[in-house]
């Protein structure tokens, strides 16, 4: 599930899948695609498990800023409703039947 595109946001975010697949909730993804890599990074994605998220969402907002040191108040604001977002969804996800979990998991690795 996508919330954000480059298109209209600064960051590019979306609910994944963890490796092996699991359908804990604590253990779900969001992933958070940065605009511009800091030199020599591996990586432009960051990602917070949905209880890194509940436990402290403004540490994981710290987290994204160490990296993106341009990002504007909006910015911030529009990361944090995103991140609501997911953790409802999950919330509304915790009674999926495993079968329904296949298939939201077939339609994400399609999707990547």
């Amino acid at each position: 599930m996508s919330y954000s595109h480059w298109t209209n946001h600064r960051y590019h975010t979306y609910w994944t899948v963890t490796f092996p697949y699991s359908c804990k909730k604590d253990q779900q993804v969001f992933a958070v695609m940065l605009p511009e890599c800091p030199a020599g990074a591996l990586s432009e994605t960051i990602e917070f498990t949905f209880a890194e998220i509940k436990e402290n969402m403004n540490l994981c907002i710290k987290k994204v800023l160490a990296w993106d040191s341009n990002a504007t108040s909006s910015d911030i604001v529009d990361l944090k409703n995103f991140m609501h977002r997911f953790m409802q969804e999950v919330d509304e996800s915790k009674n999926m039947s495993t079968a329904q979990y296949e298939a939201t998991k077939k339609k994400i690795i399609t999707f990547i």
